[in-house]
């Protein structure tokens, strides 16, 4: 239970340089950077191309895209929420990282308010 309390303490990390994390941490901390500029990179040029080109099949191309890299960045920062408690001397540090995939999201529906303007989303 101690654990799981100074996962949610901020004064439990102390402060940590890079150096000192194990490697098998450092591995997996770019993979949150590398999925947000890949789901980033296809949802441009995917509504660059719908932009120019109009092309009705891009919709539901554009459409399916959204969901998949929507669930896809959800779990992506799920699995690394579950590996910051695993591993939570090093929590904060994991979860910095993979706050970049939450980027996605608001992207996404900024996007899917471009397409479709006066859709149910908040922009």
């Amino acid at each position: 239970m101690d654990q799981l309390l100074n996962f949610f303490n901020p004064y439990h990390y102390g402060k940590r340089n890079d150096t000192e994390v194990p490697d098998y941490i450092t591995t997996f901390l770019s993979v949150p950077l590398k999925a947000f500029l890949l789901s980033f990179a296809l949802g441009t040029i995917l509504i660059i191309l719908y932009m120019t080109s109009r092309f009705e099949g891009l919709l539901i191309v554009g459409l399916f895209y959204v969901v998949a890299a929507i669930l896809i960045n959800l779990v992506i920062f799920g699995c690394f929420l579950v590996m910051a408690a695993i591993n939570y001397n090093y929590g904060l540090l994991i979860l910095q990282k993979a706050s970049v995939q939450l980027i996605n999201i608001p992207i996404a529906l900024i996007y899917l308010n471009i397409v479709f303007p006066g859709s149910a989303t908040p922009f």
